[in-house]
């Protein structure tokens, strides 16, 4: 019995395949919070636009709406940045915005039949230290808070009309129309906002990501505006405010 044993046991040494040891390959965990083929890059540029719409401003809005302006909050702005990644988390960005449809409005004066254009532009600097405060795959909430630099133009022209001859006109200068200076409102402001950032697998000498921001900006206190040139009586005093959405394309550069 024991030889029969013996020899089955040998058998199956010969016969049966061998078995080879494998090394195992692990196999990434997607299903954390990492970013396995993002290359993490920490210059950027970012271009973009922005709306704005505008509570700040009130006792200029009522002297516009006072010449026969209508009162107009929405602002569409393009914007210009560059950010700076510090550590893991941290992000530091200063950014350039600049309204580009300018409010152009006209309004005619049937006593005099005078006409009225307003033109206002609006620019400003912003210098934002940001946390990510949560992330996902692709996705992260930032929070930016930091402060900004506010200017306020608005130029009025007034036309009225009359007949013109080129070849006299150093000459006859016409009467009767008021001459406007520009307004002009300069001030710093609290800035904070909230940042929804989308990162995909990029190349590696360039890659782009988008954002959309959800915004505040307030002036600090109450400033006077100034008028350029000379000097004003009974100045309105305002305050810089606005909320406003953005949305900023980055690009990246090794």
């Amino acid at each position: 019995m024991k030889i029969h044993l013996l020899l089955l046991l040998i058998a199956g040494v010969i016969y049966l395949p061998t078995t080879q040891a494998q090394l195992l390959t692990p196999i990434p965990d997607t299903s954390n919070n990492t970013r396995p083929d993002v290359n993490v890059l920490r210059h950027y540029a970012a271009v973009g636009f922005s709306s704005r719409v505008t509570s700040g401003y009130r006792q200029m809005r009522s002297f516009y709406s006072d010449q026969g302006f209508d009162n107009f909050f929405l602002d569409q702005v393009l914007t210009f940045g560059a950010g700076f990644r510090l550590g893991d988390r941290y992000h530091l960005e200063l950014s350039f915005d600049r309204t580009f449809d300018d409010d152009l409005e006209e309004v005619n004066l049937s006593s005099n039949g005078h006409t009225l254009s307003l033109q206002e532009r609006q620019f400003a600097v912003h210098l934002l230290l940001g946390y990510r405060f949560w992330e996902k795959r692709y996705r992260s909430l930032i929070f930016h808070a930091g402060f900004s630099w506010l200017q306020n133009r608005g130029e009025i022209v007034e036309r009225r009309p009359q007949d013109f001859d080129f070849t006299t006109a150093n000459i006859d200068v016409p009467e009767g129309v008021r001459s406007w200076p520009a307004f002009i409102h300069q001030q710093g402001a609290l800035h904070l906002t909230i940042q929804l950032k989308l990162s995909y697998p990029r190349p590696r000498w360039w890659s782009t990501d988008l954002e959309v921001k959800l915004g505040f900006v307030s002036g600090f206190n109450a400033k006077s505006w100034s008028v350029d040139p000379g000097q004003a009586l009974n100045v309105p005093r305002d305050t810089g405010q606005y909320f406003y959405i953005s949305s900023l394309y980055h690009f990246f550069l090794y």
